[in-house]
């Protein structure tokens, strides 16, 4: 996948499912302004709604032509990027859809998390200071734009439903529940970044053999361990298309 816009930058570590890779992402200064201050969360949350798509630049468009029956394209699917993409800014990622339609596509990447704790990000929050969660890089475009994926049992208020038990939220009030209340009763991660694709870039790559499309669960986002999502998922994926030669 590619995003002329989200060159350059400083080189910032993350955790991947072979050990440590360098992403040219900008996500180290943005969160160092941070720290500086954030007056408002919103202004970090800023950001992606149902009727909003960030602008990518043009890319030449190719029609799906083999997208199986079963692993059509829409919110609330994983993208598995396949051994071929060697981009080190999706490679072994696996990508939950939050949005897909005649707009575009837009995701977040659920196992690459950072080594920055969230109480760095926001240290003005009571409930973080002894928290072990840490930020995750959820793409290359709009890395100062920051979201809530919240695994919950209960639809909470401002949020949007993207598959069963799982809602994504750009609400600093949203955080501040979870942290004052609800933390027994769901569980979160938030994600800085995203990746987006123009309508029919997507359907275009996936033609290609970039990546796979398969059922996502919650499970995956909020309990196995980061490194060994992607694995599991290859491996899965390459017992498929062993018995269907």
């Amino acid at each position: 996948m590619k995003d002329r816009r989200s060159g350059g930058g400083v080189t910032c570590r993350l955790r991947s499912g072979r050990g440590l890779v360098s992403v040219a992402i900008s996500l180290v200064v943005t969160i160092l302004s941070l720290l500086t201050g954030l007056p408002h969360f919103e202004g970090a949350f800023c950001g992606m709604t149902r009727d909003t798509l960030p602008s990518l630049s043009a890319e030449t468009f190719l029609s799906l032509d083999r997208v199986r029956s079963g692993d059509e394209l829409s919110e609330g699917k994983f993208l598995v990027a396949s051994r071929q993409i060697t981009d080190p800014r999706f490679m072994e990622t696996v990508i939950l859809l939050t949005r897909h339609d005649s707009q575009g596509t837009v995701g977040l990447i659920v196992n690459h998390p950072t080594e920055i704790q969230l109480s760095q990000v926001f240290p003005e929050m009571k409930g973080l200071e002894q928290d072990a969660h840490v930020l995750y890089s959820g793409g290359p475009v709009g890395i100062n734009q920051m979201q809530l994926l919240i695994h919950s049992q209960k639809e909470l208020d401002e949020t949007h439903r993207i598959l069963k038990d799982v809602y994504l939220s750009s609400s600093r009030t949203v955080l501040e529940r979870l942290l004052n209340g609800l933390r027994d009763k769901a569980q979160f991660h938030i994600y800085s970044g995203y990746a987006g694709w123009l309508p029919g870039q997507l359907e275009g790559e996936i033609t290609r053999g970039d990546w796979h499309v398969v059922k996502a669960d919650a499970e995956t986002v909020f309990e196995k361990a980061p490194a060994d999502i992607w694995p599991e998922f290859i491996r899965r994926t390459s017992v498929i298309q062993a018995q269907g030669r």
